[in-house]
């Protein structure tokens, strides 16, 4: 009989609890089929962004002139796809565009924007760096000084924060400043066996050529 009063209570407890349960299970249904499609769509804009990027990067090797074509994809992927790294790097290459077309608004405004949205901590270095030297390039060194606060855990980046100051001072004239981060920049360098250019790095040169250091990036 124990199972009989079981199956007894079971059937009472769904008939007062039914709509309840099924309005529970309906929510898990609608949870379920939420996060698939969302991981789905996630999926599908990464691949679309990829495919963007990739097709830019074609269109820059085989046709390294065409610009203002390749500066559309690059909108494009921006625009379409803001949430994905493709922007961040898209982001990142229209600036550099916009820097030798010396459209410097344009790239400032990009890189502000990047610097401000982007997870990706070296993402944001680089767009820091690269804002930077805008600034430095418009004798604005207070502005770049600013942005160059931050500090990098890669020793190749800090370096290029460093000879960014040092730039940036030398802007300032402030040449006893200048060279005292272009010599740190050198020093973190040379540690690490990552910039055996530098070394016959001395003062003469340094003022001669204030710019020492800077990835191939930027």
């Amino acid at each position: 009989m124990p199972d009989l009063n079981f199956q007894t209570t079971a059937l009472l407890t769904w008939h007062a609890h039914k709509k309840k349960i099924i309005a529970l299970i309906l929510v898990i249904i609608v949870i379920f089929i939420g996060v698939f499609f969302l991981q789905s769509k996630q999926q599908t804009e990464i691949q679309e962004a990829s495919s963007d990027f990739q097709s830019a990067s074609i269109l820059e090797q085989t046709s390294p002139n065409k610009t203002a074509e390749l500066s559309q994809i690059l909108k494009h992927i921006i625009q379409q796809h803001p949430n994905t790294v493709y922007a961040d790097l898209s982001s990142l290459w229209l600036s550099k565009i916009n820097i030798k077309e010396k459209k410097y608004q344009d790239a400032e405004t990009l890189l502000s924007n990047l610097i401000d949205t982007t997870s990706l901590h070296f993402i944001k270095e680089i767009a820091s760096i690269r804002l930077a030297y805008i600034y430095i390039d418009q004798k604005q060194s207070q502005k770049a000084l600013e942005i160059l606060k931050t500090s990098s855990q890669l020793s190749i980046m800090q370096a290029t924060f460093l000879t960014a100051k040092g730039d940036a001072y030398l802007i300032q004239k402030d040449i006893k400043n200048a060279l005292t981060y272009w010599k740190e920049a050198q020093t973190l360098l040379l540690k690490d066996n990552e910039a055996q250019q530098l070394n016959n790095f001395n003062e003469k040169d340094a003022i001669a050529s204030p710019v020492k250091i800077k990835l191939k990036l930027l």
